[in-house]
């Protein structure tokens, strides 16, 4: 499998009443792809032995009432699996962070419902029931009283540390349905303490990879079976105690559901489970109607993936819209590297989490529904689709591959009519891997291998109408949470100097990106603490912003040697911010994203953690929510003025005069200094022609049928649709450092690739139209273009407002 040209495999899931199928792999199959190499992929109709009966018959009139309490239900049965966990859980990273998942599964494994922690781990749920359905029915069989364990990530879980547990509903000798966790069980091994074996040169040095097997039979746990996990780590005792929640949690939900099919009988059950799929897949046809054909891209580069690594990686997901069908393709991504990748079931699991988020938000997360419109065209060997045995236990694939969809899926919401375009969102909190782990001898003489939960107080990016939120977290992990800091300090050899909101750090637009989150500790209690980063190079940008919006901070690793802090403590002044970092231990040093560093007494790490990417032209922000956002110190009176052009009064007011020739002057110094397009810009129209496919960039459509792109602001004119909108363009190309040190570290210290942030603006009146991080040799991305159809759909809609 050979070459960069897509392989298609289309994927829908039971409507309810209609139909009733899976992933139709046929073709990939017989075009070469292996699933040991290449990852599971489910044919049309799943080889299950004869012995093991499917629960399929089902009421198809449902009464509302009953409709809506079990649908609840389901969802409730769900989450208190989910509590149940954490509440057995002796794991910090699942009690303070809830670094896991919960799932129902229909019999023949369609994801029903998931849980509110992290969505991309039950975003492959699915195909972990069906390889198990296809490859354990026979041997050694599936019985009531099972319970399978796994956490093989090119059948369907992240990393080897993600480990699946799941069990089969029995319901009259048949399987009725599936309940499923999946939990981060810290470290099982590995050449590096924690797990995550950012070094590996393949999966052979990462943790062992574990196929299905049963981990219960017949109620029984079988020790020998747990054992092969709990051997691996260094911290047994931890991971033994884990399991053994895992295993309770499901028998809590096994005896729920249990009683509800006792309460309402199966065929009832059944029904609803089968409307909810079929509701959840009309919502997203409803959805997808109001958007126009075409297609859209996202193209993000990561470096420092692997051991002295100073190239850049492409990340690269495509999205192609044709009616109701959504075809998304991994075609330009560069090869797998070291142990950054993501197989094909995560970069599946990532569009499945996306999709469900941003086309399915009102449907209580049923992932059957939207994978019911989704088809996939994996291209092998790459990043973001890894064949075996890539490594894949750092999770930059994984967490960048969920990010990119995302921003793909937001690009094509921005052309939608109605108000489904007011979903899509930048990215934001989260969008890079961004863990250290410590390990070492805590106080009591134990040793610990674990990370803590900061990266979670990220934020979320700008949306088309409102600004992203502070420290809000990562949208993919609705119910993230970070710890207190006092917590973390129980459960590892740390003391925090401080954890605080970074002011500045959202992306700038006419929405601002939501700030992130900034920490320092130090070693307390511990005379031979090692810090790993787990990271790629937050210098180059993983937080794209959207419609011209810039991308928000990704972070950054700082760490002082030697200091005088304990002599500082000592007289009752502790740094309490960056600055006083600077101040009172002198200056800071950056750190490699692959660093390992043994931490003395007096060492000190700084971290940041990623911020929003805006949206739109920060030009266009209004003056008076850039002066509420300085009153609230969540941008500085100096951001505001060299990045929104608003000058502030001595009552904090915005100075409509100054304020007025200071943008001016920003718009005038960008056309001055950006390349203009060799082609000359035609007649301007009337900008109420335009027909806005995203903030301000257009389409306008002549009388013969033609169509070109358009500014909508000042009715500029920049080319035929057929081409690049971005070659009408005018650009501006900057090292991201020159643009705002602070937010964008120097991409050349720790890459030697010419990295650039690029603006593409209207060359007639200033607007940024859009902006993108990417390797300077590389030509513009091409991001959004539409097909006939599509531009047919445009051009019946009514003459647009200027907004």
């Amino acid at each position: 499998m050979s070459g960069d040209q897509p392989r298609r495999s289309g994927t829908s899931t039971v409507d309810g009443v209609m139909r009733n199928r899976q992933v139709d792999a046929a073709a990939l199959y017989a075009d070469g792809w292996v699933t040991r190499r290449h990852g599971y992929l489910p044919t049309v109709e799943l080889d299950i032995a004869p012995a093991v009966r499917l629960h399929e018959t089902f009421d198809r009139e449902i009464d509302p009432v009953t409709y809506q309490v079990l649908r609840s239900r389901f969802w409730n049965i769900n989450l208190d699996h989910f509590d149940a966990i954490k509440r057995m859980s002796g794991s910090p990273i699942i009690v303070y962070m809830s670094d896991f998942n919960t799932a129902i599964l229909t019999e023949n494994g369609d994801n029903l419902v998931a849980g509110p922690a992290i969505q991309y781990f039950t975003g492959h749920s699915d195909l972990t029931v069906k390889w198990t359905l296809e490859n354990r029915s026979g041997n050694p069989g599936i019985e009531d009283g099972d319970v399978f364990m796994m956490n093989d990530p090119y059948i369907g879980t992240s990393h080897q540390m993600d480990v699946a547990i799941y069990s089969p509903v029995f319901w009259d000798g048949a399987i009725f349905s599936w309940v499923m966790n999946v939990c981060h069980v810290g470290d099982i091994g590995g050449m590096d303490p924690g797990s995550f074996c950012a070094s590996a040169p393949d999966i052979f040095q990462e943790p062992v990879v574990i196929p299905p097997v049963k981990l219960v039979r017949r109620d029984v746990l079988q020790q020998d079976v747990a054992d092969v996990l709990v051997r691996q780590s260094r911290t047994p005792d931890m991971v033994a105690l884990q399991l053994r929640g895992q295993v309770a949690g499901l028998r809590m939900a096994k005896e729920r559901m249990v009683h509800m099919l006792s309460e309402y009988g199966p065929n009832v059950v059944k029904g609803v489970m089968r409307r909810m799929i079929r509701d959840a897949s009309a919502a997203v046809e409803r959805r997808l109607a109001q958007i126009p054909d075409g297609e859209w891209s996202e193209t993000i580069y990561v470096g420092s993936v692997g051991p002295d690594d100073h190239d850049l990686h492409r990340l690269t997901t495509r999205l192609r819209k044709v009616g109701d069908r959504l075809i998304f393709d991994n075609a330009g991504s560069d090869p797998q590297y070291f142990a950054a990748n993501a197989s094909f079931t995560t970069w599946r699991s990532g569009i499945v989490c996306a999709g469900s988020a941003l086309l399915g938000f009102d449907q209580l997360y049923c992932p059957a529904g939207i994978v019911d419109h989704l088809e996939f065209e994996p291209v092998p060997g790459k990043i973001n689709c890894s064949e075996f045995p890539g490594g894949v236990t750092s999770s930059t694939g994984a967490v960048v591959s969920v990010h990119v969809a995302s921003q793909v899926f937001s690009k094509m919401l921005l052309a939608a009519d109605g108000d489904v375009k007011d979903t899509a969102n930048a990215t934001g909190g989260g969008s890079l891997p961004g863990f250290w782990l410590c390990s070492g001898l805590d106080r009591h003489g134990n040793f610990v291998a674990d990370m803590t939960g900061d990266p979670l107080n990220g934020s979320l990016g700008a949306f088309p109408g409102r600004d992203g939120v502070d420290t809000g977290g990562a949208w993919w992990w609705p119910s993230s949470r970070s710890g207190n800091v006092e917590e973390w300090e129980a459960a590892l050899p740390v003391l925090y100097l401080y954890r605080l909101e970074q002011i500045d750090s959202g992306g700038s637009g006419r929405w601002r990106g939501g700030n992130g989150n900034e920490t320092a500790i130090m070693p307390y209690k511990s005379t031979d603490l090692v810090v790993q980063i787990i990271s790629s190079d937050p210098a180059v940008n993983v937080t794209p912003g959207l419609a011209g919006g810039l991308p928000g901070h990704s972070g950054n690793f700082l760490h002082a040697r030697q200091t005088a802090v304990r002599d500082l403590m000592s007289k009752g002044v502790m740094p309490a911010s960056r600055a006083e970092l600077d101040e009172l231990l002198g200056g800071l040093t950056r750190l490699s994203p692959k660093a390992t560093t043994s931490f003395g007494n007096d060492d000190v790490l700084a971290v940041d953690y990623s911020a929003g990417g805006g949206y739109g032209d920060m030009l266009l922000r209004l003056p008076e929510l850039v002066a509420a956002d300085v009153a609230k110190s969540r941008v500085t009176e100096a951001q505001a003025r060299s990045s929104f052009g608003v000058v502030l009064d001595h009552n904090g007011d915005p100075d409509v005069r100054e304020t007025r020739k200071a943008r001016q002057a920003i718009r005038d110094e960008r056309l001055g200094r950006a390349t203009m397009p060799q082609d000359p810009v035609g007649a301007p129209v009337d900008p109420r022609d335009v027909t806005r496919i995203s903030d301000v960039l257009g389409v306008v459509f002549g009388p013969s049928g033609s169509s070109r792109w358009a500014c909508g602001g000042c009715g500029a004119v920049m080319g035929s649709t057929d081409q690049n909108y971005k070659l009408g363009a005018a650009v501006l190309e900057d090292n991201p450092a020159h643009v705002d040190p602070h937010r964008y570290p120097d991409p050349t210290d720790f890459c030697d690739i010419p990295f650039v942030l690029r603006q593409f603006l209207c060359p007639s009146c200033g607007t940024v139209f859009a902006a993108e991080c990417t390797k300077q040799s590389d030509p513009p991305t091409l991001d959004v273009s539409f097909s006939a159809a599509g531009l047919a759909t445009l051009r019946r809609r009514d003459t647009p407002q200027v907004r």
